[in-house]
């Protein structure tokens, strides 16, 4: 070991003198050693006494919250519950089929008839059946209700706040919300052009002109030559023209008419023959081929039958059209039949080109 200023040897007599007492004077310093290697380090000294605790460091921001746990274990199985009722006993199955018939034995010698014996006395009721067996067992029971949640723990000591977890992965996108209502209609945009004309469309049919003339209930008596009257009238006053409680018909338009009659006419008792014939009028001519009739005979309790004709003639505008008598009897149209009014006579028109 090198020091500043003195070289100690190693003789131990002269350890602490400035000359060694072995060896003679000392020379001169010489030049500094190399450094020794480093000695091997020393044993760890004792671990000094704990210092006092510092004060509470400020709170650290909580941390994100951790995974959900595993789920917990399933609990015990419930109790089994009691057995159910026994079923209904099923129904008798279905008999089974015949079995084929054995060949006919030979007719025996019939015997003879012997005599019936007396009734004999009704046998005891027999014993009672052994119990079936037990059916299966029902079903089991519904698992029973959730029990009430225990009582929250006390809140434990904040953990140290745990290093924060890398970001998880995006979640999957939620649905599409429900659309918002509507939104207020808007201003009504300004009237367009009015385009073209389109082309114009076939004709339509042509419209039905018709009169249609009645009398309702009562009754008239018409006699030969008279005519039919008609108490009131529906028409289109385009085509016809018409007075209440006349029998005449005006035509005001050119045309090709149908024309048809009813009248309901009263067969009274006793009668031996009642001629009936009626024909339409134009002004004061028969139509052509529109005369019709009947001739009843022998008629023994009063009734009455309803009468018609139809015909289709072309008519200048200006005519009347009216339907008479042109029997050689009056006749007596009833608008009553049992206890219901009814109609007596009609007249209907058609203008059909």
């Amino acid at each position: 070991m090198i020091e500043d200023d003195v070289f100690f040897a190693s003789c131990d007599p002269c350890i602490d003198e400035p000359i060694c007492c072995c060896e003679g004077p000392r020379g001169p310093r010489g030049f500094r050693g190399a450094t020794g290697a480093t000695g091997a380090s020393g044993p760890t000294g004792n671990t000094g006494p704990v210092g006092p605790t510092g004060a509470t460091g400020v709170k650290g921001a909580t941390g994100s919250t951790g995974a959900t746990g595993n789920p917990g274990t399933t609990g015990a199985t419930g109790n089994t519950g009691a057995n159910g009722a026994t079923g209904p006993t099923g129904a008798t199955g279905n008999t089974g089929a015949d079995g084929a018939t054995g060949p006919t034995g030979a007719t025996g010698n019939t015997g003879i008839t012997g005599i019936t014996g007396v009734t004999g006395p009704t046998g005891a009721t027999g014993n009672t059946g052994a119990d079936g067996a037990t059916g299966p067992t029902g079903a089991t029971g519904n698992t029973g209700a959730d029990g009430e949640p225990g009582p929250t723990g006390s809140t434990g000591n904040t953990g140290i706040t745990g290093i924060t977890g890398a970001t998880g992965p995006t979640g999957a996108t939620g649905n599409t919300g429900a659309d918002g209502a509507t939104g207020p209609t808007g201003a009504t945009g300004n009237t367009g052009a009015d385009g073209e004309p389109g082309p114009t469309g076939p004709t339509g049919p042509a419209g039905v002109e018709f009169f249609n003339g009645f009398s309702f209930g009562g009754s008239q008596s018409v006699e030969p030559g008279g005519k039919v009257i008609l108490a009131q009238g529906f028409y289109q006053p385009n085509y016809y023209s018409f007075v209440t409680s006349t029998g005449d018909i005006n035509i005001l338009v050119n045309g090709t008419y149908r024309i048809s009659f009813g009248l309901n006419i009263l067969l009274e008792s006793p009668t031996s023959a009642l001629p009936i014939a009626y024909s339409f009028y134009l002004d004061q001519n028969i139509f052509p081929n529109s005369a019709f009739g009947e001739y009843l005979t022998t008629t023994t309790a009063s009734s009455s039958i309803l009468f018609t004709g139809e015909t289709i003639a072309t008519i200048s505008a200006g005519q009347v059209v009216s339907l008479r008598n042109i029997g050689s009897g009056a006749n007596v149209l009833t608008g009553v039949a049992g206890t219901q009014n009814v109609t007596n006579a009609f007249i209907m028109i058609m203008k059909l080109l």
